[in-house]
Order: C-alpha cells, then structure tokens, then sequence
C-alpha cells in the first residue's frame, strides 16, 4: 500500500452516499489540508464539488483528530506524527458525465468529484480499494484505472481523477483498432448490436489514429457509455472517454436504425476520441499546469473545441462511416446553429473561450441573444481556414494538426496565446492576419458559400420550416413570417423559452417564461402556432399569456422569416480540377 491510500464504497446506495477514506502515512507535520476540486478538467465551469460532502471527520492512531474547513473545499488536520485517516461521505445523484451517481443498479464517479487531494502531495503515487461488492451484488466494474493484484493504482492525483468508473451490468464489445485493444461499455441499455457498433467504432479509430500518423498515446482505449431517455454528451481522459447519450441513438438488435441518431453518437465518439491527442496531449500552455481550486483562462477553446467539432464529422466521412451527402447535411446543420444566434453579432469565438467559466455552461434564455458557441462556429471558422489552405497554399489545416502533434504534443510542449495563427501563417506563407481578425476575435461569418463555391458545393439559405427544421434538408413548407420566439409545451401551455432581439415577440413585449393560451380569441396549440409563420408579414396578432398568473394581452406584427437555415449540395458537374480538389478534402489527407 502507498503512503497516499484511499478506499471508496458505495455505502448507501438508496441515499446516494458513497463513503470514502483518505489514508496518508506522512502527513504535514505542520498540519495537513485536504481538498476536493472546484472543477473537473475538461469541462470549464467551477462546479463546486465539495458541497456534496455530507460528512467528514479525521482520525490519527485510531483516535479522533481535529479537521476544521478553512475555505469552500479545503480542510485542515491539527499537527500529528501518526498516520492520518479522513472519512467523508458524498452524496451522488447527477446523471452527467462530469460527476458522480449511485443507486442500487449503478454507480458512476470521476476521481475528482470523490477523492480529496492531500495539498503538497499532489506528485505522490497512490493505491486504491473499490469496495463495491457488498451493497452492488452481481455488477461489474469498468475503468481503466491499473490495477495490480491487490489495488488499483495511479502515478499522482491528476492521474487519479483522469480515470473515471462505471459499475452496473452493463453489456460490452472489445475490438482492436490497429492493434490497439479497445472496449465498449454500455450501461441503462442492453439489447445492443454490438457488432454493428463495434465495426463502425472501430472504422472511426483506425480513421483519428491513421490522421494523427499512428502510435497513439495510449496502449488501450475505453468507451464508458451510459444510454438514458433523454442525454447527450461527453467527456475526454487520456485513455478513455465517458458518454452519455439518448436511448434511440444506439443500434438496436432486429429494429430499424435511426440513422440521423445514430450519426449523432458516431460523431460523439469521433469527437472525444480526437480529444485524447487534441486536448489531452496538445493544449493551451495555461493547461499545463492545472488548479484544480479556480478558474484558468484562455482565448484557445475554439481551436481545441471547434477543430475538434469540424474534424469530428468530416472523420466520420473519411472512415466510411456516413456519405458525403450524410456529411453536408451535418455541416449545414451546424452553419444553421451559428445562423441562428444573434449572440454571434456581439461575442467573438476568442471572447466566448474567454468566458467559457461564466457562460458556456450556464445557459439561459438570453443565450442566444448574447454568446456564440466556441464549438459550433470554432467548427465554421476551422472549415474555412482548411478550404483557404487548400486553395491559396500547398498545405492543409490536416498538415497543421499533424505539425502540432508533432511539435507540441509529442513534446509536451505548451500552445502560447496567439501562437496558433502564427503557425498557420507560417506554414501556409499566407498571410492570414485579416481572417482572423475578422473570423476569431472579430464577429463576421466566413464567406463560406465563395469557398464552398470552389470545392464543386453550393450553400443555399431558406427560412426554416418549424422549431424542429435543423437544416441540411430541402423545405417541406414556405413560410414567410417569424414570430421571433421559441417556446415548448407545458401542459395546455405553451412556454416561451427565448425571445430573439430585436424580433417580432420582443417587439411585442412578450417575454422568456411567458405562457401562450390564445391567439386571437382561439386557444393554442403548437401546430396553431406554426401556422402563424404562413400569414403574411405586417399581420397583426393579438396574444394572450400568463406571466407570474397574472393575464396579458400583447399586440404582435409578423415580421419576415430570416434566412436562417443552410442546406448543401453536392455539384454534380464540376471541372476535374474542382473534383480532384473537393476528394481530396472529404476523402483523404492531401
């Protein structure tokens, strides 16, 4: 046993409570503190961990021993020679891939939702009992923390939090994907076809492994999935990733597949894959020496997000996983999400990496007024600089990445603020200062029909059929006017859930958390709603609403539909120099 030790049991499982205890044999002899994390790496809001402590309490020689709290999430134990023991409980109950759950048919925890660090002793190696046996009879256990005959085991604290762990019964594949083994595991779903997944999982590996030249950083790879009703998301570690996602996402044995679904958590895996070289390996230089206890900024997240995010779908494309056709209608997809955020008219992609601790994780109905994603429009920005590279240079954004795993990932080395675009620059001879300026840290769109125009691609922008139109996809009905709101159904209600600036429900006076009961004298329904998108613009419309049980009558005038969605099509006869360069980009490295 090491001299850093922790036991964790999932003591009560119909509470939630998992115990755990914290053996130090050579505490400070000053007095040691301990403390749980603020935050998880990886995901950028200071999430506070520690309030999920129940209780804790300290013991020395097998008495009790003084712990007081200092501050939020740090304790500290009075002076003693003896080897100090904490015993704490938490309380679990987040389906989420950031934290901790447990009840009597599963438990999930990341490493920095349940164990304390020992302050100053972070370095230390340290062993770990998971005593899950006596309260989860007949579970299995997956992580891939290592594990010796007795223990687990990890080389310091950052490697101990890096390992999340699910026990439940789930159902499991193994593959290898260029000789590296590799797993599946899915919880909360079970009538999976496994070999279905696993070909087409394992395709997605061999296609992120091959990009980044083979010898991945890690000797075997684990997909910790958990399949619920209504989830989506993920999370990337050094050697595995943990995803949750919708039940419908999944193939199911003898049942059609949904394959816009299924696209979807191909896309997932192909994402927090990508993240084991970019992100964990390459990554800003402000993340290389992590605290755990605050914020860490920098202007970079578009670049490991939304890289990530462009790359993600266009893997998928070159791994045979989807069509090229399947594939524009995911990138139309996402130019639409951009389109539909005014936010991107007040935020740059730089300032929304900025202040991803503040609001990418906390949105609200004033979202998308105010931020743009650094995910969606870092993956249209990217999309960009790959065709200008392509077009006006002998390289490719593929040939940036490859140069950065190289010099920077491999190396361990630390991306400086802006050292990014020089790079670019410098390896294309181009000079790029304008599109970045105007694309990163200012707020214009790139020209994408002009580029997509040179790739054999034609970029079109309709009004979008109804809340549910995506884009990607022809329009089914032309509508003409916007009632400059988006709402969802609440019973006889339907709530308002944003109002767009400077739209025709602003203007009207209505208001986010407002609910709709009638129009024009006619009780309401979703379809009698989207019907109102048929009448023309400058129609006037009366709406009654409840807000805080208090009855309102507002007057709202129609105004035009934006052109708000994309679709992109495939340009059936190009020249063979536009052909040769459009395959070039979807179906291999050039």
């Amino acid at each position: 046993m090491n001299a850093i030790h922790y036991e964790i049991i999932p003591q009560n499982p119909h509470a939630h409570l998992f115990e755990i205890r914290c053996h130090v044999a050579h505490p400070d002899p000053n007095g040691q503190q301990f403390y749980l994390p603020t935050w998880i790496i990886g995901s950028y809001l200071i999430r506070e961990f520690a309030r999920h402590i129940v209780e804790i309490r300290a013991e020395a020689g097998g008495n009790p021993l003084k712990l007081t709290k200092i501050n939020k999430n740090t304790w500290q134990a009075v002076p003693t020679q003896e080897k100090i023991t904490i015993i704490y409980s938490i309380y679990a109950k987040e389906l989420s891939v950031r934290t901790a759950y447990l009840d009597a048919q599963r438990a999930f925890f990341n490493g920095a939702n349940v164990f304390l660090a020992v302050k100053n002793q972070e370095s230390q190696s340290c062993t770990i009992n998971i005593d899950y046996l006596q309260t989860l009879t007949k579970l299995n256990i997956a992580t891939t923390l290592q594990k010796n005959d007795h223990f687990y085991y990890a080389e310091n604290y950052l490697d101990l939090i890096d390992h999340p762990v699910e026990i439940s019964s789930f159902v499991s594949v193994d593959f290898n994907a260029a000789n590296i083994p590799h797993q599946i595991i899915i919880s909360g779903q079970t009538n999976i076809d496994l070999n279905k997944l696993a070909n087409d999982v394992k395709k997605i590996c061999e296609t992120v492994m091959a990009f980044w030249g083979g010898n991945p950083p890690f000797k075997n790879y684990l997909f910790l999935v958990h399949a619920t009703n209504d989830g989506y998301g993920g999370l990337e570690h050094q050697d595995c990733t943990a995803l949750i996602c919708n039940r419908e996402d999944l193939p199911i044995l003898n049942q059609p597949l949904k394959s816009e679904n299924y696209q979807r958590f191909l896309g997932l895996c192909s994402h927090e894959y990508f993240h084991a070289w970019h992100v964990k390996k390459i990554k800003p230089i402000s993340f290389q020496l992590i605290d755990l206890n605050q914020e860490i900024y920098t202007q970079q997240l578009w670049i490991f997000e939304g890289i990530t995010s462009y790359y993600d779908d266009l893997l998928l494309l070159r791994s045979g996983c989807i069509s090229e056709k399947d594939y524009l209608m995911l990138v139309a997809q996402n130019i639409t999400r951009v389109w539909r955020s005014n936010g991107r008219f007040k935020q740059s992609i730089a300032d929304a990496s900025f202040d991803a601790w503040i609001k990418a994780y906390r949105p609200d109905e004033n979202t998308p007024n105010a931020t743009v994603s650094y995910y969606a429009k870092g993956a249209m920005v990217a999309l960009a600089l790959d065709l200008k590279l392509r077009l006006e240079s002998n390289i490719s954004l593929d040939h940036i990445m490859k140069y950065l795993w190289r010099e920077y990932g491999l190396k361990n080395k630390g991306l400086q603020e802006g050292e990014f675009e020089n790079i670019v620059e410098q390896l294309s001879g181009l000079d790029l200062k304008d599109f970045f300026e105007q694309y990163v840290y200012g707020m214009e769109d790139p020209a994408s029909k002009e580029l997509f125009a040179e790739f054999g691609i034609s970029l079109q922008a309709r009004v979008a059929d109804s809340q549910q139109d995506n884009g990607g996809k022809p329009s089914k009905i032309n509508k003409i006017s916007s009632l400059g709101l988006r709402y969802k159904v609440e019973g006889d209600f339907l709530k308002i859930t944003h109002v767009f600036s400077n739209g025709a429900a602003e203007q009207a006076g209505l208001s986010a958390n407002d609910l709709i009961i009638a129009i024009n004298g006619i009780k309401i329904t979703a379809n009698r709603l989207e019907q109102c998108g048929l009448l023309e613009t400058n129609t006037s419309l009366e709406i009654h609403v409840f807000r805080h049980e208090n009855l309102q009558l507002h007057h709202l005038i129609l105004q035009p539909a934006p052109l708000d969605t994309c679709i992109l099509n495939l340009e059936n006869k190009v020249s063979q120099t536009i052909e040769k360069r459009r395959q070039q980009w979807l179906i291999s490295s050039k």
